[in-house]
Parts: structure tokens; C-alpha cells; sequence
């Protein structure tokens, strides 16, 4: 049986830090990674409830962590200018 993902503090914490290296308010990253801010913020600072199970916030973190990651410090958030 396969272990599921979890979404852990140190995730979140090195998520908050890259966002925050590319000048990125939880709106624009928001916007940017196509999550809703709630749901930023919790997967920077903990909670469960934008999010349907644990593994799906893991599985959002993943994802966000991608999406951050593709760009470089200082980029533009702008969804439009697309990844």
C-alpha cells in the first residue's frame, strides 16, 4: 500500500520563501499557480479547510511549488504573460 502525501510545515515554509524571493503578494501567486488565496495561505501557515483532503493539499503544494519554482526572483506574477 502506497503512502500518501502529506503537505508538511517545511513545504509550506520554503513555498512562503520562494514567493516571498520573487516579490509575489498571495494574490498574485494566487492568480499565478491558479488557487484561490485561502487556499495560499494555507498551505503557507497550516490548515485544511480550502481543501478537500490532506492529499489533495499535497498534491495543490506540489503543484504550487512547480508553478513558483518556473519563475525567476523577481518576476512578474501577471497571469497573462503566461509561464
Amino acid at each position: 500500500m502506497a503512502t500518501q502525501q502529506v503537505w508538511r510545515t517545511e513545504d509550506g515554509n520554503r513555498l512562503k520563501a520562494l514567493r516571498e524571493a520573487r516579490g509575489w503578494d498571495v494574490w498574485a501567486m494566487a492568480r499565478r499557480c491558479s488557487l484561490s488565496a485561502g487556499q495560499v495561505r494555507q498551505l503557507e501557515e497550516g490548515g485544511e479547510s480550502q481543501f478537500y483532503s490532506p492529499g489533495i493539499k499535497a498534491l495543490a503544494g506540489r503543484r504550487a511549488l512547480a508553478c513558483v519554482e518556473a519563475y525567476p526572483p523577481g518576476s512578474s506574477p501577471a497571469p497573462d504573460s503566461g509561464p
